[in-house]
């Protein structure tokens, strides 16, 4: 099952319909290239740190180039974060409101809703704000960025992945019954539960590095690293599991409007 036949009449998206899409995409697009032209700039300016050290994202972007062209890439990453929880916000507020017309009551589904979108720009800032203030900078404040980036980004995921398993119990609503959307809900929740395992590991990792390890204490630290890559490739691909139901949002929305300008062309012309 397809888009219905009132959403393929609509003849095309307009704009500010296609921005939030457009966003979703972006936050892997620049995101997950940004970590690695940063590794790669690094390495090109100081080969000799491999020899001993195997460094973190933290580092490899605290030294320009790399910083530079960082934060150049994380603009509009962030810009992308913060419209696709606002975007998101409001299409799950107006599930809950659809489905509390047909009679059903669901407080906390738009509590859980907002609070989700709050986490996520939290994060979205606190990712612009590590970038600019990096290691060399001020060491304090980055890592406050980043322990505040990564705990309201994960927080943010399971929170909104709370909310997609409780609606779906109750939703009835069409836009969500598409083979296409069904499919990406469900492998959403999937993915934010290897965000989570992702993140308890890392943390580990964390703590475990700065034990003296001896002969353990390379392996800890590239272990470290390969899995701050892994967890921070998956934080920036989460966006991409609402596409599908943000896009049949975006016509549905675009389609209402679409019904409005029509009657109210009817009614003038009844008017005159």
């Amino acid at each position: 099952m397809g888009a219905t036949d009132a959403e393929k009449s609509v003849s095309y998206l307009p704009l500010k319909r296609q921005l939030p899409l457009l966003a979703q995409a972006f936050v892997p697009i620049f995101g997950i290239p940004s970590l690695v032209v940063a590794l790669a700039l690094f390495a090109a300016v100081n080969p000799d740190y491999y020899s001993h050290d195997i460094p973190s994202i933290s580092r490899t972007i605290s030294i320009p180039p790399a910083s530079t062209i960082f934060v150049a890439f994380m603009t509009p990453t962030v810009i992308s974060i913060v419209v696709c929880w606002i975007y998101g916000g409001r299409m799950n507020l107006w599930r809950v409101r659809v489905m509390k017309a047909a009679g059903k009551s669901f407080f906390w589904l738009g509590v859980l809703s907002v609070l989700a979108a709050t986490l996520g720009i939290v994060a979205g800032l606190s990712l612009f704000a590590l970038a600019v203030v990096t290691l060399d900078c001020c060491l304090t404040g980055h890592m406050v960025f980043s322990y505040l980036f990564f705990v309201s980004q994960i927080l943010a995921f399971i929170v909104d992945t709370a909310f997609t398993l409780l609606i779906a119990r109750s939703e009835t609503n069409a836009l969500v019954h598409v083979p296409a959307v069904r499919r990406a809900l469900k492998y959403k929740t999937r993915f934010c539960a290897g965000i989570v395992g992702a993140g308890i590991c890392y943390y580990l990792l964390y703590l475990l590095k700065d034990f003296e390890l001896g002969p353990l204490q390379m392996l800890v630290q590239v272990t470290y690293v390969m899995n701050e890559y892994a967890l921070c490739t998956m934080l920036f691909s989460y966006s991409l599991f609402y596409l599908p139901l943000s896009t049949r949002y975006s016509r549905k929305m675009a389609q209402k409007k679409e019904i409005a300008l029509a009657v109210g062309t009817r009614e003038k012309l009844h008017a005159r």
